[in-house]
């Protein structure tokens, strides 16, 4: 009887919550909670990424075997090149329910951070984290259409508050997770001038402030089960998330997010379930842009087969908008893999489907970006065929290719706002095309050094050329940690990244000019030694080549810098 009124308690949580996304929306993938556990806290030890981002693409992500792979499909990702404070990849001892950081360097860098998981009983758990991370430097700006102020200093400034508080209850054969995020972002445009100042006299020109302020307030609660006894298994969740932006432009968006997933066993190898997710946009602004408030439904059927060689999967991705965009949209989400010859992994995948554009995920790609409300962009095919496997020694290998057409993609380039005294790099949505070939190589000895080396070209085809400019033409990364001691760990790492060239008209030349970014070439040392149990010290050189190039347009990095400091496990 109790199993059965878990039962009906959940399919009514489910049915609720598929419901009322319908009046508005669905969950949060983006929503930054912490993951909690029924065990010792082990702490995200990640850097924070500072302000080092570059629109990238990456190639499709399939399911895991026995070897351990990740190639997610995005048409942009946040970068960061700064080194880890400690290793990730070697060996570790259990870490305590306690971690913190706290690292400071030159260019006023700070990276602090602090996590701590309560184990309230054996069904609650607790988790609570804070960090803040930034910088306060002065850079060089680039010379960019020869503007006003090229090759002046910058006062940049660019500094970041998170607080996540996330909690889990266990039932008999559910778990119900809820979680709270604060966020805020702190940062200045630099000024930009192309056009004689004496136009500012013959129109009224807003002069907007070089200050600006992003905060943001997500709130969570979900239902899972766990009990592969019950005839369905389910997930469900439901969403609020709030973003505001302040100063230069006062902008804001507010979603209803929910999402749902119910599946269920067709004997021991084969599965059938829909997935269904709702977003619901709310939109107010004192800029010149019109928002439209809109609704977008995706449904996913699906059908899954494993067993120890084949993994199946055979669905669609059936999107509906109302309010704005196109009405309905249908892609495929088709995957198999093989394994052969006890580690060799075979795989190909058709996917594609729906991507929100909300301004959580312009700020990720680029935080200096002008919000503005575009089309979502849809992947109307995203193919990938590729080869990977474990082949003794340590080593193992992926080699993949692929293609992929979106409608209304992410492109960041240009400034926008010509007629401002700050500087906004535009954010306009594209048809795209581009074909990948790469390789992913990664080898590990006896627990005392990792080192991976992966490589990828890019080719691409849009009719608006433009909006090329950050997309790119080859992206090589390498890292390595080595243990020299048991105490202590050095890392290195390097990465290179050539984007396209453009041909871009200005308001003061009457021909086209040529248009080509400085490649990202950074190279990043780091090492970390154990002072004794439970502390540690860390240190890390970025940009350590001193190279000038941008990762957000005409948003010079950092020189060479430096942070150091100390970590604790209690």
């Amino acid at each position: 009887m109790k199993q059965r009124n878990n039962m009906l308690f959940a399919a009514a949580l489910l049915s609720f919550s598929l419901t009322a996304a319908g009046q508005t929306a669905k969950k949060d993938s983006t929503l930054n909670r912490v993951v909690v556990v029924e065990k010792e806290y082990n702490p995200d030890i990640m850097d924070a990424s500072k302000v080092n981002v570059l629109p990238k693409v990456q190639e499709p992500s399939v399911s895991k075997k026995e070897i351990e792979y990740n190639t997610a499909v995005m048409p942009f990702k946040s970068l960061d090149y700064v080194m880890k404070p400690i290793t990730s990849n070697l060996d570790q001892a259990k870490a305590s329910r306690g971690y913190a950081r706290l690292g400071y360097g030159n260019n006023g860098n700070v990276d602090a951070k602090l996590n701590y998981l309560f184990n309230i009983s054996k069904r609650d758990n607790l988790g609570v984290s804070a960090s803040l991370d930034g910088m306060n430097a002065t850079l060089k700006l680039p010379e960019i259409f020869e503007t006003t102020y090229a090759n002046s200093d910058w006062k940049s400034r660019y500094y970041r508050t998170n607080l996540d508080v996330d909690y889990q209850h266990k039932f008999d054969n559910m778990i119900f997770d809820a979680a709270v995020n604060l966020g805020t972002n702190n940062f200045n445009y630099h000024q930009f001038r192309e056009i004689p100042d004496d136009i500012y006299t013959l129109v009224a020109i807003p002069q907007y402030t070089s200050k600006q302020h992003h905060s943001k307030f997500s709130i969570h609660a979900g239902i899972s089960s766990f009990d592969k006894n019950l005839p369905l298994q389910f997930q469900a969740e439901t969403n609020i998330l709030s973003f505001k932006q302040s100063y230069s432009y006062k902008t804001s968006e507010s979603i209803w997010r929910t999402k749902g997933d119910v599946y269920g066993f067709i004997g021991e190898n084969q599965r059938v379930g829909v997935k269904a997710e709702m977003n619901s946009m709310f939109y107010s602004t004192d800029d010149f842009d019109v928002f439209d408030n809109y609704t977008s439904l995706e449904l996913n059927p699906y059908y899954t087969y494993s067993d120890d060689s084949w993994k199946v999967r055979l669905g669609a991705h059936m999107d509906f908008s109302f309010g704005k965009g196109k009405t309905v949209q249908v892609a495929p989400d088709l995957e198999a893999q093989y394994l052969f010859a006890n580690s060799y992994v075979a795989y190909a995948k058709i996917g594609g489907g729906r991507v929100l554009n909300d301004f959580r995920r312009f700020e990720s790609l680029d935080p200096y970006a002008h919000l503005r409300q575009i089309n979502d962009s849809y992947n109307q095919i995203d193919a990938s065929l590729g080869l990977k496997a474990n082949v003794g020694g340590g080593f193992w290998f992926d080699v993949f290719t692929g293609y992929s057409s979106v409608t209304d993609d992410l492109c960041f380039s240009v400034l926008d706002d010509y007629f401002s005294n700050i500087a906004k790099p535009s954010v306009s949505a594209m048809d795209t095309k581009h074909f990948y070939i790469g390789s992913n190589l990664k080898y590990a000895y006896k627990g005392v050094a990792d080192f991976s080396l992966k490589g990828t070209y890019y080719s691409w085809e849009s009719k608006e050329g433009i909006w090329m400019l950050m997309k790119p033409k080859f992206d090589i990364q390498f890292n390595t940690d080595v243990k020299v001691l048991p105490e202590l760990t050095i890392n290195a790492g390097y990465q290179y990244v050539a984007r396209n060239s453009v041909r871009l008209y200005s308001l003061t030349e009457a021909d086209p000019q040529n248009i080509k970014l400085n490649p990202v070439n950074n190279l990043s040392l780091g090492a970390t030694y154990n002072l004794f149990k439970g502390v540690s010290i860390f240190a890390r050189f970025n940009n350590v080549l001193n190279q000038d190039y941008q990762y957000s347009y005409s948003y010079p990095v950092q020189g060479i810098n430096f942070l150091g400091g100390l970590s604790f496990q209690f």
